[in-house]
């Protein structure tokens, strides 16, 4: 599949950009939406903080979330919609742009419960946040607009067809009915079969950039709007009721 089509596929993908407005500036706002884009499309992009502090991102778009007074209002605020977007709007993948490390636990949660969480923040970043996340991306200060998640050399990655063989090797643990598998799960289990296990090895920013780029396997959303996919060669029986 090609450039064009793989981030055609992906506008599919709802996604929700949550920024600490606090601990984040507005000089980042292009780079951070240029980021989301990579996952999906940032249908929802919201920004937290006192309003003096946040006024500067609704020219790129973003709602402002004004905070009332208060010790980590801005925090609490994101988190407690972090938390809704993901569980009542169904929002699989939840981009949360601060170098906090207050965001470690609404992050991990997240995590746990399935979701893709993306976690974006300056260099300052604290590992406790940065681990937390499915992955995270720096922000380099040289460059503001020039956002990216560090790739591997050329000269190391995998061709990105040698990710099918592991794949089509554990659907058949998964729980779902007639050979399908969520994304998340089957990264997931690679990942606990092998620690080391990245998109970027095969020369890929994410797992779902990945999987479509191979083109091999049949994707679509689940009824619950999480990407599943399985093998395109795979044909599902259907047992026909006996002839009168």
């Amino acid at each position: 599949m090609n450039e064009p089509a793989v981030h055609s596929a992906l506008e599919q993908y709802p996604v929700a950009l949550l920024v600490d407005g606090e601990n984040i500036s507005a000089k980042w706002a292009e780079g951070l939406l240029r980021e989301a884009r990579h996952f999906g499309a940032p249908t929802v992009r919201r920004v937290y903080g006192k309003l003096e502090h946040i006024a500067d991102w609704s020219d790129f778009g973003f709602r402002l979330q004004s905070t009332r007074p208060g010790k980590n209002s801005a925090d609490i605020f994101l988190a407690v919609e972090a938390m809704s977007l993901a569980l009542r709007e169904r929002f699989h993948t939840v981009i949360l742009a601060s170098s906090d490390r207050d965001f470690s636990y609404v992050s991990e949660h997240l995590r746990e419960l399935g979701h893709h969480v993306v976690g974006i923040g300056e260099a300052k970043s604290p590992q406790s946040f940065r681990t937390s996340c499915s992955e995270f991306i720096e922000l380099i200060e040289a460059s503001p607009k020039a956002l990216s998640a560090p790739l591997l050399s050329q000269d190391l990655k995998l061709p990105a067809t040698k990710v099918i063989p592991l794949v089509r090797a554990i659907l058949p643990r998964s729980s779902l009915k007639d050979g399908w598998a969520y994304l998340d799960w089957i990264e997931k289990t690679l990942k606990a079969a092998d620690s080391t296990f990245s998109a970027a090895t095969y020369g890929h920013r994410t797992f779902d950039d990945l999987i479509r780029a191979v083109n091999f396997f049949h994707i679509e959303l689940a009824a619950n709007g999480k990407p599943r996919l399985r093998d395109q060669s795979r044909t599902v029986k259907r047992v026909q009721p006996p002839t009168p």
